[in-house]
């Protein structure tokens, strides 16, 4: 599916959330299913979740390749694409002159409902990975940062909604490491790690 979304990007961005949803599936979701299927031969535990983790992969997948794409926004265009869907930001919305019109309230409402949806679709990741062993604290921890880091970097989206690169709203050093202790402090207990997601998902749209 890849080549076909490479040989008819563009500036005026994809059509809806659907596309947009099929978009991330070639990406990141299949990359999950596989992941998913690794896991399972690793684990025969994790067979009695595999349809559930599968359904759950997908998700995943999407959350963190839509925090790519609202983070790579702008050096998206510099390749001339733009995978932001045409649907959540009006009828009247023209993304090919997204540099005039990144500071509308159009925009921004588009912003927040995407920013929702990735939210949600981490919500889902955070799901698959508490059905993870607690002994398979390698797999939880390769599951856990990944979804720390879109959760904060989507945070910082929203507060910049005006940002201009991916450098802007790229999580510092010092937040890596932060997440690295804290969801290694919290590997075994899911019920700290729905804390920790729910302090640092504070104030993000949620669709």
């Amino acid at each position: 599916g890849m080549p076909e979304f490479q040989r008819n990007k563009s500036l005026r961005g994809l059509a809806d959330l659907e596309e947009l949803a099929e978009y991330c599936y070639y990406v990141a979701g299949v990359v999950g299913e596989l992941c998913t299927e690794l896991f399972v031969l690793h684990c025969p535990e994790l067979a009695k979740h595999r349809d559930a983790m599968m359904r759950l992969a997908v998700s995943f997948g999407q959350g963190l390749q839509m925090t790519n794409i609202l983070k790579d926004i702008w050096d998206d265009r510099h390749a001339n694409a733009c995978w932001l869907p045409r649907s959540v930001f009006g009828a009247d919305f023209d993304l090919a002159r997204l540099e005039e019109l990144h500071t509308t309230p159009a925009f921004r409402n588009g912003l927040n409902q995407l920013l929702g949806v990735g939210h949600a679709h981490l919500r889902n990741a955070l799901e698959y990975t508490c059905m993870i062993p607690k002994s398979e604290t390698g797999i939880r921890r390769f599951c856990l940062w990944a979804i720390g880091l879109a959760v904060l970097t989507l945070r910082k989206i929203h507060r910049h909604p005006e940002f201009r690169s991916a450098a802007e709203v790229k999580v510092s050093r010092r937040t890596v490491k932060a997440t690295i202790l804290t969801t290694n402090a919290a590997l075994i207990s899911n019920r700290a790690l729905h804390l920790l997601f729910e302090r640092a998902a504070a104030g993000l749209p949620l669709a």
